[in-house]
């Protein structure tokens, strides 16, 4: 028979060698973890510069956000060339009126308007309406659009609206 002494030393260095056992698997779970964690990061990274735009970890310089809305902008210069700038999103059917009170309301400025025979007349923009001495002039992308038409034309997503002020029969850009 085995003498106490022995049995205990034996269960002692059983029990020393589980403890180092363990210790082992533990490095190698956090190794495992570490790996995973970088692949994650590396994927992200790679997502981040070469698709998506994502931009998550902001390496490209400027902020910028995934387009998961539609918008468009709009530009409202005075006669100044003080100007303001929205953008939002563009819903189905939208006019150009519809987005310029959309920014209105969402910039704390004031439209008022008339529609006569479904024409927009009095388009008084934070105050400022057509008189003798200025005039409003609307583009689309470029482009003039008569300031009458602004129910009725549709926009899209992507597009520039823009109201100037300029003095009354300046029709340049």
């Amino acid at each position: 028979m085995q003498s106490t002494a022995t049995v205990r030393r034996k269960k002692e260095a059983l029990a020393k060698v589980r403890t180092s056992l363990k210790k082992e698997n533990n490095k190698k779970k956090i190794k495992y973890y570490l790996i995973l964690i970088g692949i994650c990061l590396g994927l992200l990274l790679f997502l981040d510069l070469f698709t998506l735009n994502s931009n998550i970890f902001n390496l490209k310089g400027s902020v910028r956000t995934m387009d998961f809305k539609k918008t468009a902008e709009i530009r409202i210069t005075g006669l100044k060339g003080d100007a303001r700038a929205f953008s939002g999103e563009v819903v189905k059917g939208m006019t150009i009126l519809d987005a310029l009170l959309a920014s209105a309301e969402s910039a704390n400025f004031r439209v008022e308007y008339l529609i006569e025979k479904e024409n927009l007349e009095n388009l008084l923009i934070n105050g400022l309406s057509d008189s003798l001495s200025v005039a409003w002039q609307a583009y689309l992308n470029g482009k003039s659009v008569n300031i009458k038409n602004l129910n009725s034309i549709k926009i899209k997503s992507g597009d520039l609206m823009e109201f100037k002020l300029k003095p009354a029969g300046n029709e340049s850009k």
